[in-house]
């Protein structure tokens, strides 16, 4: 088996996904566009490929609407001022953002993506900041799918997924720790007092044990 990660991802780079690969006998690359291409004309060819390529697959933005943005909705009851996520892929934002606005266009939809020099926050990336090619297709050139991008430092998201872990026993990554920090940063404005906020943590903290992550 052969997995292809994205590069600018870099989680190729953490020991813990490594090891998950070698256990299902399975060997990775780092893509780079060329690659990408060269195995779209391999499948194009005939060959057995299934390239999931979630920056641009419409499956995966559908897939979290259907399911993350539905399961929101239901268990907030529709009580619900705004949805805090970190940006990977695209999307489980773009996903949950078609769900929620699909039922109340005033629920806000926060978008959180790591300071350029932030490259400890792994497998979420910069959007704005970034040459379009860069830009996951699920939240390029889309209107509304955002109501507005807060920039995460590694300093407060590391703080954040640690504290996490110790007040609620969730162990979760970096990304989710930059999620939780955006919610935090909204919760304390006036204007969301009292109202219900949700965060998505994407990513568990088993797979950055050996990181600097949960390193004090």
């Amino acid at each position: 088996m052969l997995v292809v990660i994205p590069n600018v991802s870099r989680i190729s780079d953490v020991p813990e996904i490594q090891e998950a690969l070698k256990t299902t006998n399975g060997d990775f690359v780092a893509a780079t566009n060329i690659l990408k291409q060269h195995i779209r004309d391999r499948q194009a060819a005939g060959e057995n490929i299934y390239f999931v390529d979630q920056m641009i697959n419409p499956k995966n933005p559908q897939a979290h609407h259907d399911t993350t943005g539905a399961e929101i909705w239901e268990q907030t009851e529709g009580d619900l001022a705004a949805v805090v996520s970190a940006v990977g892929t695209g999307g489980t934002i773009r996903g949950i953002s078609d769900y929620v606005k699909g039922k109340n266009p005033d629920v806000k939809v926060i978008a959180v993506e790591p300071a350029i020099e932030a490259t400890a926050l792994t497998g979420i990336h910069n959007f704005t900041e970034v040459p379009e090619e860069r830009v996951p297709i699920t939240v390029r050139n889309t209107t509304g799918v955002y109501d507005e991008v807060l920039v995460a430092t590694v300093k407060p998201s590391f703080e954040a997924a640690r504290i996490v872990a110790k007040s609620d026993g969730i162990l979760v990554g970096n990304s989710s720790g930059a999620a939780l920090w955006g919610a935090t940063e909204l919760a304390r404005r006036p204007e969301y007092e009292g109202k219900n906020i949700v965060i998505v943590f994407p990513d568990t903290g088993l797979r950055y044990l050996s990181t600097d992550l949960f390193k004090v």
